[in-house]
């Protein structure tokens, strides 16, 4: 199971305005992890992970990708577990607010 940090709750009181109100939210950091297996590699992931990355990667000249394949595939193998998944922590933030 991932390990949560949670942060205290957050009230706002927007003061001395006509609809005046409190707003209780809260952030927490969630531990989460790609696993990656082969025949998956870091940088095919990247191609399916997002249309943003997808995008820019898809502007690259095929010289320009394989150098970033490349590149990718060497920072990647620092997290490569025994069993010989690459294990890659990933950030991700969990917010969360009450309406008024």
């Amino acid at each position: 199971m991932n390990e949560v940090r949670r942060y205290d709750y957050i009230t706002l009181d927007a003061q001395n305005t006509p609809n005046s109100h409190q707003i209780s939210c809260s952030c927490s950091e969630v531990d989460q992890t790609l696993v990656l297996r082969s025949p998956n590699t870091p940088y095919h992931a990247l191609m399916r992970g997002g249309v943003r990355v997808a995008a820019m990667l898809h502007a690259q000249t095929p010289a320009a990708l394989a150098l970033i394949e490349r590149a990718v595939a060497h920072e990647a193998e620092t997290y490569r577990s025994d069993a010989g998944e690459l294990r890659i922590p990933m950030c991700c933030v969990l917010a969360s607010a009450l309406k008024p």
